[in-house]
């Protein structure tokens, strides 16, 4: 971080820092939190007694015990001296940096008191930590926070697989009330309409019917499963019926293919959306494969759009997407739009900021504002958060949407505050709802807080690159990494794909034995990314020898990676040590 900017100076508290500059008055608070923890537990009932005696402590089996537990944590110390240093400045491999200190605290805080968020029986304070936490990430993301629901999970997967499981719910409702609706000649609404007909219908009818739930349920491949619902549906409709589908980018991550296969809608229902030249979903396919669904009469349960991508950090249009689908809910078809932001939702806490448009290109901009459009967000404070692992969450527009299958247990008290009965996970920790909390009061979420943080980390990218480029002839960058993940890969004029990734490859594996530094890597295959990598390597008249492309990944997280303090410019130590390895790969 700067000198010059007080305002960046100060984050610096934020922030053990790489070599444990902030460490004294850490040690402090550290300390205090435990105090506190044990003043705490002697307040509470001080009528009770010990039940440890100062006899037992002096005890030669206590003693041995407790000598023999002293050298089990000097040994686990000294084995994670071996783990890789994600805190420095030299690690820029994947998405996981340096842990914020409130961050820290919160999870450290609760980690004391163990809470589980099954209940507010068993949290009484975290299951409010998570509320407020949850309505704190909702404004960040534009959402009404007045009418958000949301909860916390153990990471980016389930959240994405709670998306999906409650547009079924919903899918599902309005569906079975069709077939209902029909079966009886109330309506003769095709499959289609009735399956993206909106709550608003659905309730009105509902109502106006009044059909027992047991009529409802006949209809329902959710109650009955698909097997059992689907030949129904056939007879009501006097056609077959292959079930929904789920249009993800080509690019998708790998909790898609969880999610249909734990729901039970089939590898068939997950249809695939081209990406353009840039790597990001192409909007005219998407309009072409919801065509192709409709005409077909399979409901779209689902469309995602990505808000940092995986692999190469690119945020999709997700306006144009939320256009194209308030098109069709004008004619009557309602489709979920979820935003796959576990990475990049946090680059919303840029927005509002004149400074953005420095390091967020408009498009960019004009996407993230348009999240608060559309139902439902995955986001992942353990990754641009800087909070601990493993934190995720699921945030819905609304409450009807929150809905899905509820469950229930004779032996928790149903409350407001338990939301067991809504979520896949039954035992939750609020260790990540704590964290976040106390980062969002302390740090802030927008612009002149996460705000700086982010921004600072996407000037990291910017200015490695050009680094890279005054001074490597050879480095290739991948186009569509817009925000602060860098992608490139070392190509010489005419050199054939298979020799390009097989220096990728070696790079890889020699960075953190020569710098050393850490990076990551990734493969860019034909049947994803054909249209980004056909002009990609036609910078260097590549011979196309086989169908993938390995580069080089770098995450650059770091808030440290461009400190003008140290004694080393990181930057500059990358690209020299870049160019020894290329120039010992030549040797080869």
């Amino acid at each position: 971080m700067s000198l010059c900017d007080p305002e960046e100076v100060a984050l610096k508290t934020f922030f053990l820092g790489p070599q444990a500059e902030n460490a004294s008055w850490v040690l402090d608070e550290v300390e205090m939190i435990f105090r506190h923890w044990f003043q705490w537990r002697r307040r509470l009932f001080p009528k009770d007694g010990v039940a440890i005696s100062e006899k037992d402590q002096k005890e030669i089996s206590y003693q041995e015990k407790q000598k023999q537990f002293r050298d089990l944590l000097h040994n686990l110390l000294n084995r994670y001296e071996k783990e890789v240093p994600k805190f420095s400045p030299r690690y820029i491999g994947h998405m996981v940096s340096e842990t914020s200190l409130p961050a820290l605290f919160g999870h450290m805080i609760t980690l004391l008191h163990n809470p589980n968020n099954i209940s507010g029986e068993v949290s009484k304070v975290g299951a409010l930590l998570e509320k407020e936490a949850i309505a704190f990430l909702s404004e960040m993301l534009g959402f009404d926070v007045s009418l958000a629901q949301g909860h916390f999970t153990s990471g980016g997967t389930v959240a994405n697989i709670e998306a999906l499981w409650r547009a079924r719910f919903r899918m599902d409702h309005w569906l079975a009330l069709g077939c209902y609706e029909r079966s009886i000649g109330f309506s003769s609404r095709d499959l289609i309409e009735y399956a993206h007909r909106g709550w608003k219908d659905f309730k009105k009818v509902k109502d106006l019917l009044s059909p027992e739930d047991s009529e409802l349920r006949f209809f329902s491949f959710v109650a009955n499963a698909p097997w059992r619902s689907v030949p129904e549906i056939e007879k009501v409709f006097g056609q077959d019926f292959k079930g929904p589908v789920v249009l993800v980018p080509n690019n998708k991550h790998y909790s898609w293919q969880k999610a249909v296969s734990l729901l039970g809608l089939g590898e068939t229902s997950l249809w695939s959306v081209a990406l353009d030249p840039k790597g990001q979903l192409c909007i005219k396919d998407l309009q072409d494969k919801i065509k192709k669904a409709l005409l077909q009469q399979r409901p779209v349960l689902m469309v995602v759009s990505v808000a940092g991508t995986t692999e190469l950090g690119e945020i999709d249009s997700i306006d144009e997407v939320q256009d194209v689908l308030d098109s069709y809910k004008e004619k009557g078809i309602e489709i979920w739009h979820h935003v796959d932001g576990a990475y990049g939702g946090f680059f919303c806490s840029l927005l509002g900021d004149p400074y953005t448009e420095e390091v967020l290109q408009v498009k960019d901009q004009k996407a993230l504002k348009s999240i608060s459009r559309t139902h439902s967000v995955t986001i992942d404070p353990h990754k641009l958060g800087y909070v601990p692992f493993s934190c995720g969450a699921i945030i819905v527009h609304n409450e009807e949407d929150y809905e899905t299958s509820s469950f229930s247990a004779p032996y928790v008290l149903q409350k407001n505050l338990n939301t067991w009965m809504r979520t896949l996970e039954g035992s939750r920790s609020a260790t990540g709802a704590a964290a976040t909390w106390l980062t969002a009061l302390s740090i802030g979420l927008g612009p002149h807080g996460y705000g700086r943080i982010i921004r600072r980390s996407i000037w990291s990218k910017m200015q490695l690159e050009e680094q890279m480029k005054k001074e490597i002839a050879e480095a290739y960058f991948v186009p569509g990494c817009t925000t602060n993940i860098l992608c490139f890969c070392i190509a010489f004029k005419g050199e054939s794909l298979s020799e390009v990734s097989r220096r990728s490859e070696y790079l890889y594996e020699q960075f953190p034995l020569s710098g050393p530094f850490y990076v990551s890597r990734t493969v860019l295959k034909f049947e994803n990314y054909g249209e980004l990598l056909k002009k990609f390597i036609q910078l260097w008249e590549a011979p196309i020898d086989q169908d993938s492309l390995c580069v080089l990944r770098l995450v650059l997280m770091n808030p440290f990676f461009t400190s003008k303090e140290t004694q080393i410019s990181f930057p500059e130590a990358f690209v020299h040590t870049l160019k020894e390895l290329i120039l010992k790969f030549s040797q080869k």
